[in-house]
């Protein structure tokens, strides 16, 4: 009786083959993240101004009309604003007595500067991230320049999304165990075989965007080549499914 280490799975006896299916859709909606900065003497007081930005910013989407954008408010910071301690003069001593019959030089040492106690308190900073969804790319410039009118500034964050990933994740997995099937029957027959019953089936799938001339974002959990694209999505679905020789 042979052991099988714990955790380890007994090797079957088959075909082993891969499904693999892959899409570039276009992204149904555009999703770019910006913060909101607010300054005030006291923490609560800035927080509520950074509210009122962004309630204000809400107001200003809403006049776009046709439902074509959505606001997603992220959470609040505060920090406080600290202005360094500023050096004091301390004054010297004066020079140690000498006698007489050795002329003073100079009036004595310069004086040494003496630190404050600590930092002082100025005020407080209130910073609020929050998300925009835009549908229509079209109207991706107004959408900007709506919410930067407000006092928002771009972070950088950006992500390309489609509406229906359920649907389009279904459709690769069917497109993947089709592919996987097919294989599996070409290289039975080729020696004078047939695949059976699938015994060990698993699933891989990921989503990652691509950067015009710098790459993809995420890299694949496996091995595989990247085609060129028409648009900034990647997904793909693989399968690794074993079947019975007959």
């Amino acid at each position: 009786m042979t052991l099988i280490p714990l955790g380890q799975r007994q090797p079957v006896d088959g075909l082993t083959v891969v499904g693999e299916a892959i899409r570039d859709p276009l992204p149904d909606i555009i999703e770019l993240g910006f913060e909101m900065n607010a300054t005030a003497f006291t923490a609560a007081l800035a927080v509520q101004e950074v509210a009122a930005k962004v309630k204000q910013l809400g107001h200003g989407l809403a006049r776009l009309g046709d439902g074509q954008t959505e606001l997603h408010s992220g959470g609040v910071a505060v920090w406080p604003i600290l202005q360094p301690p500023t050096p004091q003069i301390m004054p010297m001593s004066g020079p140690p007595l000498l006698p007489a019959a050795f002329p003073m030089i100079g009036a004595g040492p310069p004086p040494m500067p003496m630190p404050s106690d600590g930092p002082q308190l100025l005020g407080y900073r209130a910073v609020s991230t929050f998300k925009v969804a835009v549908q229509d790319s079209a109207r991706l410039g107004e959408v900007v320049d709506t919410v930067t009118a407000v006092g928002a500034i771009p972070n950088g964050n950006i992500r390309f999304l489609v509406r229906d990933e359920a649907g389009l994740r279904r459709t690769l997995l069917e497109d993947a165990v089709r592919e996987a099937r097919e294989k599996a029957q070409i290289l039975a027959a080729g020696f004078g075989k047939s695949a059976g019953n699938p015994v060990s089936i698993s699933e891989e799938f990921v989503a990652y965007q691509i950067q015009q001339g710098i790459g993809p974002m995420l890299a694949f959990p496996f091995p595989t080549r990247v085609p060129l694209t028409r648009g900034p999505l990647m997904y793909c679905t693989r399968v690794n499914v074993t079947y019975q020789l007959q």
